[in-house]
């Protein structure tokens, strides 16, 4: 018999794990220890003077190279010749003074409340004047006024000028770091932050104090300052310089003809690909060829060159359309848009994770529907697939086209979510998901690059810390959001360990091994230009009046601002809020989305609790009071020994200083998850008539399992909670939904599924299968609920206008299924419609369904046609499954199902109304539909005989409702199918009564006649979306009885149903049947999903994965 394997919990685990999640009393005593304004200030200067560290040794000991080495002080190059195994230093230093430009946009936040930093800003500036443009002095600089009051001249870089450099950088590092460090330095020199010009020096020359004390010695030993002294004025060249870097980077995207930007450009040579191996030249990443939106649009804003904004956006939409039917981009693209090999996985961290960031970013800053839409799908899919909800919140990677778990490791550039989703005011699962990167940083006082989750400890040896920023990114957002004390003390304990582990003599050293300790000698540009800012930002915001702009929300005209992937401030200028001429972005305003969607904040939200005074809100610790709070530390083991770690834990960790409180039981991911194990039948070698253990299911491509055969099979389940109205599977099966728990399968042989994939099982395997009560096949919902099949043809079948394809969610509908439009002044549509997807896919499967049940059929298979015989190519079709519901009464008659045996002994016999079995595999046999519309004719079927339909008509088609006004007898189902002639209609197999009513409307009673409704409800969109509870049953009473049968159903879909049966060329209707499995467990009737299940019995749990198919 079928064998249940299920895993055992020991009780003293359960102890185990209480007991370590308890707080101890050290943490109690802790706890009521409140932050203070004077030690929030006192944290943000220290900040400061950890940037002033770094920031200045690397201007006295490296400038005007690209980085310092913190340890050696030395500048750090590039490679000469470029190595492709030292991509990852080459991408970056390009030799144009990276870690300067990048930390810009820093020291402009910190000058507002330190003239010592005005003053480093202005230097900084005039310095990258004379490094770029060489001869150039600020005393002789011709100059315009412009008209906010700067001084602005277009310069045109000569040979050797501006970014002339024979340097091969990648597009992405150059843009984040370089083009968006120049936008932004440039916005606030201009006056764009803050609303008021930033103060500007007179002169740049040494004060008497400073030359005494030698304080801005940083270009020589003599504390001369700057290298141009004088008169000065801002004359714009941060702009011109932005615009070359722009136009030397575009041969990147204008070089590709599918819009994916090539990974490196040469700054002189453009794609000059001399020594680069293949993958460097050709491969990609969603990241890096989508994340670049945000800087080249405010290029164009500001420069009036559209080719920027336009090529960004074609990039970023070239990305999107690579995305799976489930909605996951993979880890890995090529230029021309599909996945990389082996890069094939999707999550949320390297390789993907600024993609999401810039979706809803670029809504915020460009004010565009359609990018919003982008970043709601992508949620939606990394909430569906890539979350793993138990025993805390985490994101692991799956297969982009399968969303089956692959990878079970966590990388440090995924902290940046939960910061995202704070952002776009998803704030409870923000503070949920932060709780693990809080717990990973206490146990190694940093976050190592790659983190297993499997094996609790660091993955593949990939243990090092460069000093990454998306934690404290991530920090600072959710203390913008929420106003909670618990994130200043996190920042806390991440300045701290900071200070203590990478401290060098020259500036702040990444950490090598974050368990050892060992250091590594480089200091990237982003420790200055985002670590160490958002650090100073979390503490500035903690002071409440004394907060800076940003803190204060006083940024930009409008306040829509945003922070780039590597941390510049950028505002779409005054005045130039509409997109330049050529990078129009569809229609305006936008439709809104079908669907209720939360409305978009923008980058810095009110806190929660705005009303409370600012002195108050950082004594609000709700995060220290979760209930699950402890959940994060056991997933991680933060909470075990320190010595266990080589000394590498936090010594200020926040888990150490908590409030008391309840704690909740750890979360295990069901409590019921079982094997479900077949007997192996095969017979001996030799004689085997039946796939093996080994072969006994196939792998599909468009996704999900075919098995082949039950013998050896091994299915693991979990069970999963009741879903909520309307979340049902989309072909309306009904498991999980009304309040039933449900299973899915899980793995098929130990190989593992993706949420949404699906199991099928052919018909022939379950005939003459044995009574038992671990797996039963019945009839889904009583037989009430049916699939109602349609076959649209093919687009290219259509002869006349009236049979086109009926509107679908195409290109400028801005709803959720498509993404929006992006268009270019040549209207070009770069965006994959959904619904073309879909049906692909569903061709697909078809295809491959097909073929495994040609190559599995138990008869002889016929005779191959010669070689010089064509076969002739079947037309694809676009079939669509709909629920709907069987009348009760007479004359509809049930539709005669196929028997399926419920006892092994029992003798299979063929039924009468098939001619052969198995049963045909055609779905839709039915091809002559007629549809009551027209002149003169009533499409209720409510006022007298529909004398008009052929006699060939298979099916009928009219519309519910009507009779319902004048005082006049009301229309019933039962007099519709009066209307209808079935005596003269011999072909006549199913009465087809279309819903218009608005969904959800009408009981769903089927014990009682339902009075018609008027309506013209539905969208008219296709397919329509509608599930079995949006549609009554009809009631037929007192009618002629038929013998024969005819089936009266019920669909939704209202108006776009009616137009899709207009083109059908073939609609079917099937009973839909279930497998429930673990009625041994003791589980009592199932519920709302198996109702009348007939002898099979309503025990166990419905699969909801799990399909049925012909065959």
């Amino acid at each position: 018999m079928v064998r249940l394997s299920l895993p055992g919990t020991s009780g003293l685990l359960w102890l185990a794990l209480l007991l370590l999640a308890l707080p101890s009393p050290v943490a109690q005593a802790k706890s009521s220890e409140k932050m203070t304004v004077e030690r929030i200030r006192e944290l943000r200067e220290e900040a400061r003077t950890m940037l002033h560290h770094g920031f200045d040794n690397y201007m006295l000991h490296a400038f005007p190279g690209d980085e310092i080495k913190p340890i050696t002080c030395t500048p750090n190059t590039r490679t000469v010749p470029p190595a492709p195994s030292n991509l990852g230093l080459d991408d970056v230093l390009g030799n144009f003074s990276v870690t300067a430009i990048d930390t810009l946009s820093t020291l402009a936040i910190l000058a507002e409340s330190d003239d010592g930093d005005r003053m480093r800003f202005w230097r900084v500036v005039e310095e990258l004047r004379v490094r770029f443009y060489p001869g150039e002095g600020a005393e002789s600089t011709p100059s315009r006024t412009n008209k906010r009051g700067v001084r602005r001249r277009k310069r045109k870089a000569a040979p050797g000028q501006g970014f002339d450099i024979d340097s091969r950088v990648q597009v992405f590092e150059a843009t984040i770091r370089v083009l968006g460090g120049l936008l932004s330095a440039h916005l606030y020199a201009t006056g764009e932050f803050g609303g008021t010009v930033m103060p500007v020096p007179e002169t740049l020359g040494l004060t008497p104090p400073e030359r005494r004390a030698g304080t801005y010695a940083w270009f020589g030993r003599s504390g001369d300052g700057v290298r141009t002294r004088g008169p000065y004025a801002y004359d714009g060249h941060l702009l011109d310089l932005a615009h070359d870097l722009g136009e030397r980077l575009l041969p990147a995207f204008t070089g590709s003809a599918s819009g994916v930007p090539y990974a490196r450009v040469n700054l002189r040579r453009g794609l000059h690909f001399e020594g680069a191996a293949g993958d460097e030249r050709n491969r990609t990443c969603p990241a890096g060829a989508g994340s670049l939106v945000l800087e080249f649009a405010v290029l164009t804003r500001l420069t009036g060159d559209a080719r920027f904004e336009a090529a960004a956006k074609r990039a970023f939409a070239g990305v999107w359309a690579a995305r799976s039917a489930r909605g996951l981009l993979a880890a890995g693209l090529d230029v021309g848009g599909a996945a990389a090999a082996g890069e094939a996985y999707s999550g949320i961290g390297a390789g993907l994770d600024s993609f999401f960031e810039y979706a809803f970013k670029a809504h915020v800053l460009l004010q565009e529907q359609a990018f919003h839409d982008v970043w709601a799908r992508s949620h939606a899919a990394i909430a569906r697939h890539v979350l793993r909800p138990h025993p805390a919140p985490h994101y692991v990677n799956v297969h982009y086209a399968t969303g089956a778990a692959v990878l079970p490791w966590i990388d440090s550039l995924s902290a940046f979510y939960p910061g995202l989703l704070a952002l776009a005011g998803r704030v409870a699962e923000a503070e949920a998901a932060h709780l693990l990167y809080t717990a990973l940083w206490q146990r190694y006082a940093a976050l190592p690059e790659r983190w297993s989750v499997r094996a609790g400890a660091v993955d593949g040896g990939l243990g090092w810390w460069p000093g990454r920023p998306e934690f404290a990114e991530s920090t600072y957002m959710l203390h913008r959001a929420t106003a909670d004390g618990w994130y200043l003390r996190v920042g806390a304990m991440a300045l701290a360990d900071m200070r203590r582990r990478c401290r060098s003599r020259c500036g702040w050293a990444g950490l090598q091994d974050v368990e050892t300790g060992e250091r590594a000698d480089r200091m990237e540009s982003f420790v200055l230009g985002e670590t160490l800012q958002y650090l100073f930002l979390l503490f500035d915001g903690g002071l409440g009046a004394e907060a800076g702009w940003l803190n204060g929300n006083r940024a930009g005209a409008d306040g829509r601002w945003v922070f780039t992937t590597e941390g510049h401030p950028l505002v779409v200028p005054r005045g130039n809020s509409v997109p330049a001429a050529g990078a129009s972005l569809g229609p305006s305003p936008p439709k809104p989305p079908k669907r209720t969607q939360p409305q978009p904040t923008c980058e810095n939200p009110r806190p929660r609790h705005s009303s409370t005074p600012p002195f108050l809100r950082t004594q609000h610790d709700v995060v220290a009071h979760r209930p699950d709070l402890f959940h994060a530390t056991y997933l991680t083991h933060a909470r075990l020994p320190p010595q266990a770690y080589a000394g590498s834990g936090s010594g200020n960790g926040v888990f150490a200083s908590l409030h008391d409180g309840s704690c909740s039981p750890i979360p295990v991911a069901s409590h019921q998850a079982f094997d479900l194990i077949f007997p192996d039948t095969t017979p001996a070698a030799g004689g085997a008539s039946h796939p093996g253990p080994r072969t006994n299911y196939a792998r599909l491509s468009s996704g999900g399992m075919f098995l082949h055969s039950l013998s050896g099979l091994r299915l693991s389940f979990l069970l999963e909670p009741p879903l909520p109205h309307g979340d049902a599977d989309d072909d309306d099966g009904g498991v999980g939904a009304g309040g039933e728990e449900s299973l899915r399968i899980t793995q098929v042989n130990h190989v593992s599924l993706g949420r949404d994939e699906r199991v099928y099982l052919p018909l022939s395997l379950v005939r003459g299968l044995w009574q038992d009560d671990n797996f039963v096949v019945q009839e889904r919902g009583g037989g009430v609920v049916l699939d109602f099949i349609v076959d649209v043809g093919d687009a290219s079948s259509s002869t006349s206008s009236s049979s086109a394809p009926p509107t679908t969610r195409g290109v400028g509908e801005g709803g959720e299924e498509n993404g929006g439009d992006f268009n270019n002044n040549n209207n070009n549509n770069f965006w994959t419609s959904t619904t073309h997807e879909l049906l692909e896919q569903v061709r697909k499967l078809q295809r491959e369904l097909e073929q495994l049940f040609d190559s599995n059929d138990e008869s002889d298979p016929p005779s191959p046609p010669p070689p010089s015989q064509k076969q002739p190519q079947p037309q694809p079709k676009r079939l669509f499954h709909f629920p709907a519901i069987i009348a009760s009464g007479h004359p509809s008659n049930p539709l005669p199902p196929p028997p399926l045996p419920r006892n092994s002994n029992t003798q299979q016999t063929k039924p009468s109304y098939y001619p052969t079995w198995p049963p045909p595999k055609p779905e839709t046999p039915y091809g002559k539909i007629y549809l009551a519309e027209g002149e003169g004719v009533d499409p209720y079927a409510c006022s007298g005989l529909l004398e008009g339909v052929p006699g060939g008509t298979e099916v009928v088609v009219i519309r519910r409702g009507g009779g319902g006004g004048g005082g006049s007898k009301r229309c019933t189902f039962t007099t519709k199918v009066w209307n209808i002639p079935i005596g003269r209609l011999p072909r006549l197999r199913v009465v087809v009564i279309v819903d218009f009513s608005a969904r959800g409307s009408g009981s769903s009673s089927t014990d009682e006649e339902v009075e018609e409704v008027d309506g013209d409800g539905g969208d008219g969109l296709w397919p329509p979306e509608y599930t079995s509870r949006d549609i009554v049953r009809p009631m037929l009473e007192g009618g002629r009885k038929v013998e024969r049968g005819v089936a009266v159903v019920m669909v939704g879909g209202g108006r776009g149903m009616w137009e899709g049966l207009r083109r059908a060329v073939g609609v079917g209707v099937e009973r839909r049947w279930e497998v429930r499995v673990g009625g041994g467990l003791g589980r009592e009737s199932g519920g709302g999903g198996g109702g009348g299940g007939g002898e099979g019995g309503g025990g166990g749990w419905a699969v909801g994965n799990l399909r049925i198919v012909r065959g």
